[in-house]
């Protein structure tokens, strides 16, 4: 072999063994990366759980104010590990047990072997080494059906001439079993409410009929579940407001002398017959009700000034319109109220009275 032959073979054998040499380091970084992802390590997030009845016959209440913030310590490649599971961060739903094996009312869940059972985390190679809280309480009750249950209108800012019509008249209440025993204690049996909007009662034109859409509530006071549902969950009321103003006939009304102290120690004063007949009455609708029905009666006034006294007038109008209630407590006739009927003057007789130095001397 010539110089030059063997020269191109240790060529040629150089090119060989720079190429094994860079290929078997390839081959030996990916082993080596292969190896740290498939190496097990450790990683602790934090996310949220709820507690669910995969028939979704029974709802479930977290007890001793645990908010469903759960710390799961998860083991897996460090590529599984280092990202918090999406259903972990969004809320995990983990089924508390088999179609009907619940057992009502307070108990002990074991929270962390459900999350080591859980299938989600299991499809990403996660095994569950931590969990905390490992276990919390729990409150399970089960869902009951109530049918037809009374719809009540509850709109008690305003009068009506006629109790307003419900339609439906009747509603379907899906619920825990707490509220459908608080349902059934209620006073006069089960029932739910229809309310109106407060910010529509101004709006309402008393004596004109009305349709409008009332929102279905539980009565206040129901205890507080979720999964409560009301079918449907609106009406429609039809209804008409009564007027905000009335009017009565009053037969008779007292009347009488009002006098400052000073003056009546020297005058005595007679007022007619001491009423006023046939008054006609017209205001608000709540008081109009209360002097229809004698819980509170009209006296008419006239006041009478020093002067007056001394001039021994005969007669004077009814200056001043007095309540007084069946209590004996007095009020001022509000403004808003128009009494007619008084419209004559009412007779007076003026009497000056004897002072006791006059009555000594008279002796």
């Amino acid at each position: 072999m010539s110089s030059v032959e063997r020269n191109m073979a240790r060529v040629r054998s150089g090119r060989v063994d720079w190429f094994t040499l860079v290929v078997v380091s390839l081959v030996a970084g990916l082993i080596w990366l292969f190896a740290e992802s498939a190496s097990l390590t450790r990683a602790t997030h934090q996310g949220r759980v709820e507690i669910v009845d995969p028939a979704g016959d029974h709802v479930i209440r977290m007890l001793d104010d645990f908010d469903g913030v759960v710390r799961v310590t998860v083991e897996g490649s460090a590529t599984a590990t280092q990202v918090a599971p999406p259903d972990l961060v969004s809320g995990l739903l983990i089924p508390g047990a088999k179609p009907g094996l619940w057992t009502e009312g307070p108990q002990t869940f074991d929270l962390a072997g459900a999350l080591r059972n859980d299938r989600g985390l299991r499809d990403r190679e996660l095994s569950v080494a931590e969990v905390e809280p490992a276990t919390i309480r729990i409150d399970v009750q089960r869902i009951i059906v109530l049918e037809d249950v009374p719809v009540a209108p509850d709109i008690s800012s305003v009068a009506f001439d006629e109790p307003p019509a419900v339609e439906p008249a009747q509603a379907r209440v899906r619920a825990p079993r707490p509220v459908i025993e608080w349902l059934q204690n209620l006073p006069g049996g089960p029932h739910v409410i229809a309310r109106f909007p407060e910010r529509q009662m101004d709006l309402l034109t008393p004596g004109a009929a009305r349709t409008a859409t009332a929102t279905l509530l539980l009565p206040d006071g129901a205890p507080s579940y979720r999964a409560t549902q009301l079918t449907p969950t609106q009406v429609q009321l039809t209804f008409t407001v009564r007027s905000l103003v009335s009017s009565t006939r009053v037969a008779s009304a007292p009347v009488q002398a009002l006098l400052i102290p000073r003056d009546a120690d020297r005058y005595a004063v007679t007022v007619g017959s001491g009423l006023v007949s046939d008054l006609n009455v017209k205001g608000p609708v709540e008081l109009i009700e209360k002097i229809t029905i004698g819980d509170k009666r009209l006296i008419g006034v006239i006041t009478l000034s020093t002067d007056e006294l001394e001039q021994g007038i005969s007669s004077k109008l009814i200056d001043v319109w007095l309540l007084k209630s069946s209590a004996g407590r007095f009020e001022n006739v509000p403004a808003s109220m128009e009494i007619t009927g008084a419209d004559a003057p009412i007779a007076l007789t003026i009497t000056p009275r004897r002072t006791p130095a006059e009555t000594s001397n008279g002796s």
